[in-house]
């Protein structure tokens, strides 16, 4: 079995241990990788452990937590 054929929600389990350089480069590996490393929940995790979860000030759905990582970094 090959990772690509594991189930999303490993993968996103697997992904959400990886740190936002390596969420990068795994975008670039296939399509399906960079859908799972564009994942707002795992961007909005790195955003928590790096900056603290005060820097959360709207709980909003529409936040591009991605975006909001690379202006904050």
């Amino acid at each position: 079995m090959s990772i690509t054929q594991l189930p999303e929600e490993v993968l996103k389990a697997i992904f959400s241990f990886v740190d936002p350089t390596t969420l990068g480069r795994l975008a670039s590996v296939c399509k399906d990788f960079r859908r799972l490393s564009y994942d707002n929940s795992l961007w909005r995790h790195h955003i928590e452990c790096e900056f603290g979860s005060k820097v959360l000030i709207f709980d909003n759905d529409k936040i591009n937590y991605r975006q909001a990582y690379i202006s904050c970094a």
